[in-house]
């Protein structure tokens, strides 16, 4: 599914007929659920000894009680009682809930009600979670471009290296560069700046709010060299971003594309080079620079200096007579304030305070709903021990609550303990709450949230509307018997906000 297709040793990954399956930046949803689902929902993976455990039922009729049936003596191990029932209009049906926290036992079990019937099998465990972060980390080994990827590491999705040869410059089909490595973003093997530095972004500031939750045992060829596993799978896809920056000017190429026409032949495009894509490059690599410090200061000193150069690049492009001429979006500047607030907070230069200080005083109130780039940029403002504006401070801090606490008013008038919408954008807008609610629960501790998280992994591992886990290889409808694009792990930008969303709970 991601990845590229495993090949025969020997065989050209740039030959005629080869396969390449990626990430996908975006889903194409069609979404057809599977004719009966049961009418009990809980996590099909399953709940920690200690954890809270909470059980959905909804259906016409609902009784007083609930089952826990041990499914390997097939006896009952736990009879609770079912609460708050209510009538749901969009539904046409009742939904109720049962707490089963009180077992602890490790086992297998199902659900049982009157009426209602059996939920889907589910353990009980206190390593139950214990691969998922991991397993979500070594995604994006598995679609690492141009490197061979041996069976010890990766067993059935080994492969021989693909993308290898040199690609052409698009903007000067004589030229040909070097730009082999980094992740796979989509089915082709194509990959974006803009699109990696999201990502990038995303899972350093969970490893930057959760360093304990990253080990250095995912199961990568550099797994026991003391660095956390995900600073040296996303230092994989940092060494490619830096081959797509032109050392002399400082510009930043915009993406690779990968073609293959009717007769099978795969070119490679280097695109032209964009203030945006040079900005999303000064934000990833300040941001890697930063955190990386402590286990290569020579080499995280180098991503500062090109983020500098990139950074002042764009600025000039902007500003240079006859070329940019126009208003800069909105997304466009947050990249820029997202890269000055790294970049002062790891040299403290003050030319990007001014920028950042500006950028926050000529905000619209409709620009303050914050896009995902912003957030980032903001985060690390509120967050950098450099000087900074105490009133911008408070201020993004109080913005940040007021949504957090938006979020919250819809988890509590939710049917199935999380606010779903089945839409296109059903998971990534689940996921960006998420990622609010985590960060605000970082910032003010609150067993509400805690709980709130939590159901979002439960909701994510089967316990939805539609009975369905969006996580690879778990549950007994998982997403791959429905539709391919509904999965969270094979999403390039959804499995990196889902790491953010594991940083914590395994903190």
């Amino acid at each position: 599914m991601t990845g590229c297709g495993k090949r025969e040793e020997g065989n050209n990954a740039d030959a005629p007929n080869s396969q390449y399956l990626g990430m996908k930046e975006e889903a194409d949803i069609q979404y057809e659920v599977p004719s009966s689902t049961p009418h009990i929902l809980i996590d099909q993976l399953g709940y920690q000894e200690g954890g809270t455990k909470t059980v959905v039922l909804f259906g016409e009729s609902i009784p007083n009680s609930f089952e826990v049936v041990d499914t390997a003596l097939d006896v009952v191990v736990f009879i609770g009682k079912i609460d708050n029932v209510s009538y749901k209009e969009d539904l046409r049906m009742n939904v109720a809930y049962g707490d089963f926290t009180d077992l602890k036992k490790e086992g297998h079990y199902r659900i049982r009600a009157d009426k209602l019937g059996y939920s889907y099998e589910f353990s009980i465990s206190d390593d139950i979670y214990d691969e998922l972060l991991n397993n979500s980390i070594k995604e994006y080994y598995f679609n690492r471009c141009g490197m061979t990827l041996t069976e010890e590491y990766s067993k059935e999705r080994s492969h021989t290296a693909c993308h290898t040869s040199k690609a052409v410059l698009r903007d000067d089909m004589n030229v040909s560069i070097d730009v082999s490595g980094g992740w796979h973003q989509d089915d082709s093997g194509s990959k974006t700046i803009e699109n990696a530095s999201k990502a990038i972004g995303t899972m350093l500031l969970s490893y930057e709010l959760f360093p304990n939750s990253f080990k250095d045992n995912v199961g990568i060829p550099e797994s026991g060299n003391d660095i956390p596993d995900i600073l040296d799978e996303i230092k994989y896809e940092i060494d490619w971003l830096i081959k797509m920056q032109n050392e002399s000017t400082g510009e930043v190429y915009s993406a690779l594309t990968i073609k293959e026409d009717d007769g099978a032949k795969i070119t490679s495009y280097v695109e032209k080079s964009t203030s945006s894509s040079a900005r999303a490059f000064a934000y990833a690599l300040s941001k890697f620079g930063y955190l990386y410090q402590k286990y290569d200061r020579e080499f995280s000193t180098d991503c500062l200096k090109r983020a500098d150069r990139a950074w002042k690049y764009a600025r000039l492009n902007d500003e240079s007579p006859g070329s940019y001429e126009k208003e800069l979006s909105l997304e466009e500047r947050s990249w820029e304030y997202a890269a000055s607030s790294e970049i002062y907070r790891a040299t403290g230069n003050k030319e990007y305070k001014d920028y950042i200080e500006n950028f926050l005083g000529t905000l619209t109130e409709s620009e303050w709903k914050v896009n995902e780039v912003l957030f980032l940029g903001l985060i690390t403002y509120i967050n950098t021990k450099q000087d900074v504006n105490t009133e911008y401070c408070a201020y993004i801090t109080d913005r940040i609550l007021k949504d957090a606490e938006e979020v919250s008013s819809k988890v509590r008038a939710a049917d199935f303990l999380v606010p779903e919408n089945i839409s296109e954008n059903n998971n990534l807008e689940l996921l960006d709450q998420m990622i609010l609610m985590t960060l605000v629960d970082y910032v003010i501790p609150n067993h509400e949230y805690d709980t709130i998280i939590e159901n979002y992994l439960h909701y994510f591992l089967g316990l939805n509307k539609k009975s369905v886990c969006y996580l690879d290889d778990i549950g007994s409808i998982n997403y791959k018997d429905v539709q391919e694009s509904l999965g969270i792990m094979n999403e390039f930008n959804l499995n990196a906000k889902l790491i953010f969303m594991l940083g914590k709970l395994f903190q």
